[in-house]
């Protein structure tokens, strides 16, 4: 009979706009559009690199034009002007030079910390800066007859060993979790305060209940079909990351088939477990209103370790064994791994397990609640 109900349950879901846009349009575009913003800002990023900087005019411009050959440059009468330019955010980035004795320069660089861009061209400042001392002082070592060599006693020469999926995806590899799993969980809200407490609202519960059906084939049947509405969410947001691996360039992120295996496996799981925690709360509820409200507070319960996921990047936990067994966070770190191309099956085993045994135990308190005369409560 639990068939049945499933059946019931995914028909109602799906031709309910909200659910279809919600759970499946949604996470795909959302995804697509923030790969494809993300690369338009890097290269809009590098582009800037190269943007205008602001000289005050005194200075020897052939002598500027030369320090700063792989940046534009711009003229003012006055340092006020340029900071007066600087300030309106016309300029970026004002600079005046100053002889300071004995054939040296000082430079004074104006930037706003508060702007971005500033900040990028004052760190290339720094860098063209950088190249033209090390330029002059080769020239002068030569001229004494020395080795240039002599100038770098250390060098530094960097060998990445990333592959190449994790060299393209580095700075999405935290983001893509946090969103994937945000919408695992919030594929769900558009239709689990109908599926329990709105049968409750509108007196078709009590229907239902005398139905040749067993309670516990109701609850299975519902579960199932919002199992399926979360799972769905979530791979429509895999679906948005494969979009954006065909159509390649910058913010290019893939998958290869274990990375696939590993995060299904991890994702499966994870997505019974908020299935769960969702049917909890609609039975729990005695109208959507209150349902409502409640779903709100059991949403910080995965929105704190999903925020988190999105850090452990930067933490270096991420490689931590409890982080594996941990819920939310391990399905986090075992799509993480997949996306940088070195999946983790300890972290993926990690998160089916748990989730898993979460998964009964929330459905045991909810099948518990089902066979009570209670859940028929309306007030």
């Amino acid at each position: 009979m639990w068939k049945h109900v499933f059946s019931k349950e995914l028909f109602e879901m799906l031709r309910d706009r909200r659910v279809v846009v919600g759970s499946f349009l949604m996470p795909a575009l959302v995804i697509l559009v923030m790969l494809r913003l993300i690369a338009a800002i890097e290269s809009s990023v590098s582009e800037s690199r190269t943007s205008v900087i602001t000289v005050v005019a005194g200075t020897d411009q052939g002598l500027a034009a030369a320090m700063l050959k792989s940046q534009k440059i711009e003229t003012v009468a006055t340092l006020e002007e340029g900071q007066k330019q600087l300030k309106s955010g016309k300029a970026k980035l004002v600079v005046k030079f100053e002889p300071s004795g004995a054939g040296r320069m000082k430079a004074f660089a104006y930037f706003d910390s508060g702007e971005p861009l500033s900040q990028v061209l004052m760190g290339a400042f720094r860098q063209a800066i950088a190249q033209q001392n090390a330029s002059s002082a080769k020239k002068v070592v030569e001229g004494a007859g020395l080795d240039p060599a002599l100038l770098e006693p250390i060098q530094v020469e960097p060998k990445d060993v990333a592959s190449q999926e994790a060299q393209g995806a580095a700075g999405l590899a935290s983001l893509i979790p946090y969103v994937i799993i945000l919408w695992a969980f919030y594929g769900g809200f558009a239709s689990v305060s109908d599926m329990v407490a709105g049968e409750k609202e509108r007196g078709t519960l009590e229907t239902l209940l005398v139905s040749p059906a067993s309670r516990t084939d109701i609850l299975m049947g519902k579960a199932l079909a919002l199992s399926l509405i979360c799972l769905a969410s979530a791979l429509f947001g895999l679906v948005g990351v494969a979009a954006s691996a065909l159509m390649g360039g910058e913010g290019r992120v893939s998958l290869g088939i274990e990375g696939l295996a590993v995060s299904l496996v991890a994702l499966l799981p994870l997505v019974t477990m908020f299935a769960a925690l969702l049917m909890l709360v609609s039975t729990y509820a005695r109208n959507m209103r209150e349902a409502q409200t409640y779903l709100s507070v059991a949403s910080f319960i995965v929105l704190m370790p999903a925020i988190f996921s999105n850090m452990l990047g930067f933490t270096g936990l991420a490689q931590a064994v409890w982080i594996k067994f941990t819920p939310v966070l391990s399905a986090s770190v075992a799509i993480r791994s997949a996306i940088l191309g070195k999946p983790d099956w300890l972290a993926a085993i990690g998160s089916f397990s748990v989730n898993a045994l979460l998964t009964a135990v929330l459905m045991f308190i909810t099948w518990r609640m089902f066979h009570r005369e209670t859940i028929l409560a309306r007030i």
